[in-house]
């Protein structure tokens, strides 16, 4: 015992050595070590700033800032030099990835659970099937939990298109999907979690599908019901009108249970090329980014309500300002009774596609808000291709935008409500960003929380970042 004793550590006027016997005298404690390092008490922010009465010079690990934090007797001061406001964001890539597999071209994010589109990934032999990651941020940060894939997947899916999470439902979206001889018709498949394993529970597709109709470019799932865009489905002699369906769970079963349009729906609208729900599951909102209201491609929202199974139009949502090939509703989000719409084509001034994001506000109908822009707005930026809102922040993604010197490395901007105003809190650059990198192509926030994808990195094999807003 003492031979043990003496082996892992000695003290030496009143100085402890772990790995030496010579302990230095003017330590307490000399660790020494050329394979192993100390590990300190990991937590998230919500706990650190949990911690009741800390004591001067406690230190922990931030889990969600991805640093060590010293509280100074006052304050909890990162141990970085940079602002707190301004710490890069968390890095993480699948354990499997590989080029080309597009990881991180759709996320989500809600609660704890975030999910991550791989539209191209390879599947055994077939060649872009798809997959779809998700990670769970526990006691070591955001880690991967499982891989879903298709129990039926082919060659050319795109599995993981889209993706949207609710509680321990995804619902993924695989606009490719052949069923039966009807190429491309697409399709969506729902997962449920039990514990750390994620099941797929129903795979959905419309009553009325057909070649071409990319069901499955959007998803959107909130309660009971899911919400699947076709974009390109043609209504009568409309080619590419478009069209969204709403299915409902009952137990573990899903029933298509309407087909929805809009009342004034023309040749290339692209409607139900992004779709969001809220109240529960009440409310359904679809894009339509090719409508003409006063120009072709101007774009409109359209807002549906329902009473039972019955699902009506009930307003047409549009910019006053709006202009030739603006798109908007080429993103939409629903969340805290606001409404947020990008337009990522519209001019502004001489920057042609510099884009813009709207904002809306739900009383029972819609009241304009106002208008979001990048500050440091170019040509080209997109800005608005991806819109997230949650928790008073609404997250909008700028993918194409140029960054130091890197085309289209892409950067994003999280604005925070007061009042009637959302200002800029930050905007989020990708720490190691690279050309074409896309930093921003897909964005979600849930609680304090956020992830930004980034398709185009390392060889298109992917990457996404996580960052708490706390």
């Amino acid at each position: 015992m003492i031979l043990v004793l003496l082996t892992g550590y000695s003290c030496f006027s009143q100085s402890v050595g772990i790995g030496t016997l010579s302990p230095d005298i003017t330590s307490k404690l000399d660790i020494v070590s050329n394979s192993q390092g100390v590990l300190l008490p990991r937590m998230t922010t919500v706990q650190r700033k949990a911690i009741p009465s800390p004591t001067t010079g406690l230190l922990v690990f931030d889990l969600d800032k991805g640093t060590l934090y010293l509280f100074d007797g006052g304050l909890w001061r990162p141990l970085i030099f940079k602002n707190e406001n301004q710490l890069d964001p968390i890095v993480r890539e699948p354990a499997d990835g590989a080029a080309n597999a597009l990881f991180g071209g759709s996320v989500d994010i809600d609660g704890d659970y975030a999910v991550i589109g791989a539209t191209l990934d390879d599947i055994g032999t077939n060649i872009n099937q798809g997959s779809v990651y998700v990670f769970f941020r526990g006691t070591a940060g955001w880690v991967q939990q499982a891989k879903l894939t298709a129990a039926d997947g082919a060659a050319n899916d795109a599995f993981g298109y889209n993706v949207a999470i609710d509680g321990n439902y995804v619902v993924v979206g695989v606009y490719g999907d052949d069923i039966g001889a009807n190429t491309d018709q697409g399709s969506a498949y729902v997962f449920l979690r039990s514990g750390t394993t994620w099941t797929q529970q129903a795979k959905l597709v419309a009553s009325d599908g057909a070649s071409g109709d990319f069901f499955g470019g959007a998803v959107a799932i909130d309660f009971t019901r899911a919400v699947i865009g076709a974009y390109k489905d043609d209504i009568g002699a409309n080619t590419d009108q478009g069209s969204a369906y709403v299915f409902t769970r009952s137990g573990a079963t899903w029933t298509q249970e309407a087909k929805i349009l809009s009342n004034d729906g023309v040749t290339n609208d692209h409607f139900g090329y992004s779709v969001t729900a809220g109240l529960n599951g009440d409310l359904v909102l679809v894009g339509a980014p090719n409508r003409l209201i006063n120009y072709q491609g101007q774009g409109a929202v359209y807002m549906f309500g329902h009473s039972g199974t019955t699902w009506f139009q009930q307003l047409r949502i549009f910019v006053g300002e709006g202009q030739l090939g603006d798109g908007l509703g080429s993103s939409i989000c629903f969340d805290d009774n606001y409404l947020v719409a990008g337009a990522p084509f519209r001019t502004e001034g001489a920057n042609a596609y510099q884009g813009a994001a709207y904002i809306w506000q739900y009383t029972g109908g819609f009241t304009y808000q106002t208008k979001l822009l990048n500050p440091d707005g170019a040509g080209g930026d997109k800005f608005g291709y991806a819109v997230s809102i949650n928790n008073n922040y609404i997250l909008v993604g700028a993918h194409e935008k140029n960054e130091n010197g890197n085309t289209w490395q892409g950067a994003s901007y999280l604005f925070k409500r007061n009042g009637t105003t959302w200002p800029l809190a930050r905007k989020i650059d990708d720490g190691d960003g690279e050309a074409n990198g896309f930093f921003g192509q897909a964005v979600s926030i849930s609680g304090l929380n956020l992830i930004i994808g980034a398709y185009g990195k390392n060889n298109t094999k992917g990457q996404v970042s996580f960052l708490s807003m706390e």
